[in-house]
């Protein structure tokens, strides 16, 4: 319908946090403001339209850049450790947050230093791109870490989704342009990557959140969907 409204606003101010829906309600999680670091979680309820706070993020990780996916009844953190608070300056740590006992604690960490992730699930394993090329699989049954072939992608801002039985990369931001419109498939049956275009439709690269399906069509190999409108890529 393309209707919107306007509800109340946060209880406390921030820019570049990260929002994640879980259980019905949306939690806003770190940020910065006016320089400061954000550690506090917010819960919105949708029924009732209120805020409130609910956790705050360890004091040792970055409240910036993070990668929130909710799984099961908990939601898992991918943020990097604080160079100033931590001895693991270049490491992810992987925080495991619970909304019905509003904790958080430090699980495990990832030895990779880059400036973005991604994260994404598919069924017990959170898959995780870097702006690097990293790509690794962390199980939320073990904890445990596995490196898995890279990306061979180096950029910022792109899209990283699940559709079917597949992982899938899409757009970003490269320093060689004609890569900012590349997607990618990833098998993880095969463990290894399949491009499927190297070209979107009128060069329209796409940077950050964005939509991403894949037809059942034989013909059409993925439709990604740029703000209102939507390309098919044969």
């Amino acid at each position: 319908m393309n209707r919107n409204k306007t509800c109340k606003p946060l209880k406390c101010r921030r820019c570049n946090f990260t929002l994640v829906g879980h259980a019905g309600n949306c939690f806003v999680i770190g940020g910065v403001y006016q320089g400061q670091r954000i550690p506090d979680i917010e819960e919105y309820s949708v029924k009732n339209n209120t805020w409130r706070r609910v956790a705050s993020l360890p004091f040792n990780v970055l409240t910036t850049n993070l990668s929130c996916v909710s799984v099961g009844n908990v939601i898992y953190i991918f943020a990097s450790f604080n160079q100033h608070e931590s001895s693991q300056q270049h490491e992810l740590a992987v925080c495991l947050f619970n909304p019905d006992l509003t904790s958080i604690n430090v699980i495990a960490a990832i030895p990779v230093k880059t400036q973005q992730i991604r994260t994404c699930v598919f069924r017990e394993d959170v898959y995780i791109a870097s702006s690097n090329g990293d790509f690794l699989k962390f199980n939320t049954q073990s904890n445990l870490i596995k490196e898995l072939q890279t990306q061979n992608l180096v950029c910022k801002e792109f899209g990283m989704y699940t559709c079917g039985n597949a992982v899938y990369l899409v757009g970003g931001v490269n320093t060689n342009a004609k890569l900012n419109d590349v997607i990618r498939k990833f098998s993880p049956l095969s463990g290894t990557w399949q491009i499927l275009c190297k070209t979107l439709p009128d060069h329209m690269p796409i940077y950050a959140d964005c939509e991403v399906k894949v037809c059942r069509n034989p013909d059409t190999t993925i439709v990604p969907f740029y703000e209102n409108n939507y390309m098919e890529i044969r």
